[in-house]
C-alpha cells in the first residue's frame, strides 16, 4: 500500500461488493433476456417454416395433377382431337 492511499473501510468494501454483485446480476439478466429473445425468434422461424412447408406441400399435391390435366387437354386440342 502506498503512503498516500487510505485503507478501505468496511462500508467502502461492502459498497464495492454490492456494485460488483449488481453488475453481475445485470449481465446475467441481460444474457437471460438475450437467450429468451433468441429462442423465441427461433421458435417463430420454426413455425413460419412449417407453414411455408405445409403450403408448398399442399400446392404441390394439388398443382401437379391439375397441371397434368391442363397439359393433357391442351395437347388433345392442339392435335385436333375432341376432349
Amino acid at each position: 500500500m502506498d503512503e498516500t492511499e487510505q485503507p478501505q473501510t468496511a462500508g467502502e468494501k461492502a459498497k464495492a461488493a454490492g456494485q460488483l454483485a449488481g453488475l453481475a446480476a445485470f449481465v446475467a439478466v441481460g444474457l437471460g433476456a438475450a437467450i429468451l429473445v433468441g429462442g423465441l425468434l427461433l421458435l417463430l422461424l420454426l413455425i413460419l417454416g412449417a407453414i411455408v412447408w405445409g403450403a408448398w406441400s399442399i400446392s404441390w399435391i394439388i398443382g401437379l395433377p391439375l397441371t397434368a390435366v391442363i397439359i393433357y387437354v391442351l395437347i388433345r386440342m392442339w392435335t385436333g382431337e375432341r376432349v
